[in-house]
């Protein structure tokens, strides 16, 4: 997904409100909104954290840090996502920062891992196909 403005329209139309009924649920204005969808505005903290209550996500997910929508605190009592969020993330949040720190660390360098395993399974079936159709 894209930019904090299509992040916030998207999860808008999902929970189906329009610019207005957003803005009155976070007391802000309407053209505020509009803005922010645009990319014409950049947000204001306490602004930031009534969109993301209002629209049911995290503030990671409307900044583009995450890709998973669903705010931890309903991840943690739910034990599950919509979005496949694993459950685990209540232990990773007990974890003091410098061990949440290597954990990611960790996550990425499998997530790299097996992109580059991917890439050599791709190259090596290019090069199968290519052969078979020199044949």
């Amino acid at each position: 997904m894209g930019t904090f403005g299509d992040r916030i329209r998207t999860l808008r139309i999902k929970k189906g409100l329009n610019q207005k009924e957003l803005a009155e649920r976070i007391d802000m204005q309407e053209s505020t909104i509009s803005r922010y969808e645009n990319d014409r505005r950049s947000y204001q903290w306490d602004g930031l954290v009534k969109l993301a209550d209002a629209l049911d996500t995290s503030v990671d997910y409307l900044l583009g840090r995450t890709n998973i929508s669903t705010p931890i605190g309903r991840l943690v009592s739910d034990g599950k996502s919509s979005d496949g969020a694993p459950p685990f993330l209540e232990a990773y949040s007990d974890l003091p920062s410098d061990d949440q720190s290597l954990v990611m660390e960790r996550i990425w360098t499998l997530y790299d891992l097996r992109k580059k395993e991917k890439a050599k399974t791709a190259r090596a079936l290019r090069t199968l196909k290519r052969r078979k159709d020199d044949l």
